[in-house]
């Protein structure tokens, strides 16, 4: 993923963040296709209102060909067993995390950028 989209991305983080009350944002490439997932956990995030609300702001921030890199945004709730497996093993406020080749619940990471983990 270019180094542009992931800043473009870590930007709409702290919109969202501003606006949700999030714990997780990290963006995952499955082994299983060659596109990106968008994931974001958060306190009663899981709902289709906040995902609209969220696919606004990704849109405000990304080029059309930037977001067909990715193929979906999944909201889960801070309890949901992969964002809290996520969260207890890496904390990261600002920046981002590489992370490749690597399985958190029964799912395969092929490559990922965590960029808030709290």
């Amino acid at each position: 993923m270019e180094k542009e989209t992931i800043n473009k991305l870590s930007s709409s983080l702290n919109e969202i963040r501003n606006a949700k009350d999030i714990s997780t944002f990290v963006i995952i490439k499955r082994d299983d296709t060659s596109l990106w997932d968008i994931v974001i956990g958060g306190h009663n995030l899981d709902n289709q209102e906040n995902l609209i609300q969220i696919a606004d702001i990704l849109k405000k921030s990304l080029l059309p060909n930037e977001l067909r890199d990715f193929s979906r945004i999944v909201l889960l709730n801070s309890t949901d067993n992969f964002i809290s497996n996520l969260r207890k093993t890496f904390s990261l406020e600002h920046g981002s995390m590489e992370l490749q080749n690597a399985q958190i619940n029964s799912i395969f990471i092929k490559h990922a950028y965590l960029l808030f983990s709290k």
